[in-house]
């Protein structure tokens, strides 16, 4: 079962147990809008409302990076096909594409 939820809120979002077995919770100050994961399944992108990407260990279930993206709220993520490279899409009328690696 997928469950996504801000730990400040008691909402949580779930699937179909068949859909999946990972539980993810996000460490959001705010609503997260999106979520991605990478081509190799090992890590993950998720968006907030504030314009904060954070990229996810989903072997630690830790924060590798925590990136102030945007000035609003972040509604679309994507990983490049080699998962070294990300793009974010705001609502603050912006894409970024990001290296991961430098958080740039």
């Amino acid at each position: 079962m997928l469950v996504a939820c801000s730990p400040y809120s008691q909402t949580a979002y779930e699937q179909p147990a068949e859909a999946s077995k990972i539980v993810l919770r996000l460490g959001h100050f705010d609503d997260i809008k999106s979520v991605a994961f990478s081509p190799d399944g090992k890590t993950a992108l998720s968006g907030d409302s504030w314009g904060t990407l954070k990229w996810w260990d989903l072997s630690t279930w830790r924060v590798i990076k925590s990136l102030d993206a945007h000035t609003y709220p972040v509604y679309s993520i994507a990983f490049s096909p080699e998962g070294k490279t990300a793009l974010s899409g705001s609502w603050d009328h912006t894409t970024r594409v990001w290296n991961l690696e430098s958080g740039e």
